[in-house]
């Protein structure tokens, strides 16, 4: 049997480690194939550029949450990728970008939030074969589709550009829209983690305030 270093520290440092060259090379893919199919149009290249850039946006929302607001650059150069990335899904088919990200396979009964069944439904009312119109018919078809990988790449643009927002003296998207609906200025905080040199993760507001310590996950029964 291979002895599995326990060291909790020297785990995270790997995984970080291994993260990050995925990302480094998911970028270096989706560069390298957007550049071929601006030159040549290969349809293959467009494909190719688009799996690419959608599976780098995902890392970004799962693993790097808080990374990008650390320079007004770096939120910048995401933001201008997811809208590159858009732009290559508008090349495709609903039914394309449905083979490429198969709907997650959940199921509802046809309640209010989407499902495998909205998901068909959304990619019939999209044009099924027939290519996108615009961005803008990308973006409303995948805010009706269910994937895992496309959810978290739409909100993360959508966080990206709502820290850009108030960059520049705005109200980020949220805040905005329940202040119109509300009549008067609402925030809505934004928490992320900080850890501690002992290793704890604690949860702070964007205004400072800390919220307490990050609950664990509770151990099954069966493993107790």
């Amino acid at each position: 049997m291979k002895l599995i270093n326990g060291r909790k520290d020297i785990q995270e440092a790997s995984l970080k480690e291994r993260r990050s060259k995925r990302q480094t090379l998911l970028l270096e893919t989706l560069t390298a194939h957007g550049t071929a199919y601006a030159e040549t149009g290969k349809t293959d290249d467009l494909i190719k550029a688009f799996v690419a850039g959608a599976h780098f946006l995902a890392m970004e929302e799962r693993y790097d949450l808080i990374e990008w607001r650390k320079t007004k650059e770096f939120a910048q150069a995401l933001f201008a990728i997811h809208s590159a990335v858009t732009a290559y899904a508008s090349k495709l088919s609903p039914s394309k970008v449905a083979e490429l990200f198969p709907p997650a396979k959940t199921y509802n009964g046809g309640g209010e939030w989407k499902d495998y069944y909205s998901s068909v439904a959304a990619i019939k009312e999209a044009g099924g074969n027939e290519q996108f119109k615009s961005v803008d018919d990308v973006r409303g078809f995948l805010w009706e589709y269910k994937n895992e990988i496309l959810d978290d790449m739409e909100i993360g643009g959508l966080q990206v550009l709502s820290y850009l927002r108030t960059l520049q003296g705005e109200p980020d998207l949220i805040d905005g829209f329940l202040s119109e609906q509300e009549g008067q200025p609402v925030h809505v905080p934004d928490v992320h983690e900080v850890q501690d040199r002992d290793g704890r993760s604690w949860i702070y507001t964007d205004t400072g305030e800390c919220l307490g310590m990050k609950a664990k996950p509770r151990r099954p029964k069966w493993l107790r």
